[in-house]
């Protein structure tokens, strides 16, 4: 087993952008544990309660292969990759519970065929 680092994605009109936390944990749990504590930390400093409340914040891990330092490139462009990678971990959490065509026209009552 690897080891875990978290991230968080922070979505507000249009924007999105992942951060990942510099720690790595020996759990998934804990690694989440960490952002979120390093998250109210640097909001305690560096919030404006007016401009943070309109973000949408969700937070999550993922699993670093042993022998690797990275899953992901540092950088910008490993932080698209995290967002690539939450997202799809999402749609399969969705497609899990919901069955593999949950969304899709025509298949639930949710969606208008229209």
């Amino acid at each position: 087993m690897g080891r875990w680092r978290g991230y968080i994605i922070a979505e507000r009109s249009g924007y999105r952008g992942a951060m990942r936390s510099p720690h790595t944990k020996t759990t998934e749990a804990g690694a989440i544990r960490d952002i979120k504590r390093e998250n109210k930390e640097w909001n305690s400093v560096n919030q404006n309660s007016s401009y943070h409340k309109k973000f949408r914040q969700s937070f999550g891990a993922y699993e670093i292969p042993r022998g690797s330092t990275h899953r992901f490139a540092p950088g910008s462009s490993g932080n698209g990759a995290v967002l690539k990678y939450h997202d799809k971990k999402k749609s399969d959490a969705v497609a899990k519970k919901h069955g593999t065509n949950f969304g899709k026209v025509g298949y639930n009552r949710f969606t208008n065929v229209y």
